[in-house]
């Protein structure tokens, strides 16, 4: 009965899971094993569009030399590496408090009360 009432409240937060919070997380952890230095493997949209340019170009190795530690490199890489994983992160949380005040929300059922 109780396993029962465990996979019932699992399906209920997958139902209730965002999908940004998802994402966000997944793409971090893509950067984080990221291998910097390897010029085979591109994240960028539009170098996957043929454009030799890119506004955004190394943010994605910048954020991984964050995840190494190699400070300089990133910040000679892109100088908003530091920004925009101080961003994405920030993003992670808030969407995080969100989820989980849902999910008190509504467990606290009114007739309980």
């Amino acid at each position: 009965m109780l396993r029962q009432k465990y996979m019932i409240n699992i399906r209920n937060m997958i139902k209730k899971a965002n999908p940004e919070l998802f994402i966000w997380i997944v793409a971090l952890i893509l950067l984080a094993f990221l291998n910097p230095d390897s010029k085979l493997v591109s994240l960028c949209p539009l170098k996957f569009l043929g454009f030799h340019y890119c506004p955004g170009c190394g943010l994605g190795r910048s954020i991984a030399l964050l995840f190494r530690g190699r400070f300089a490199e990133s910040f000679a890489m892109h100088p908003l590496g530091f920004f925009a994983i101080s961003m994405i992160g920030y993003r992670i949380v808030q969407l995080a408090r969100i989820a989980i005040h849902k999910n008190e929300d509504t467990r606290t059922d009114p007739a309980e009360i």
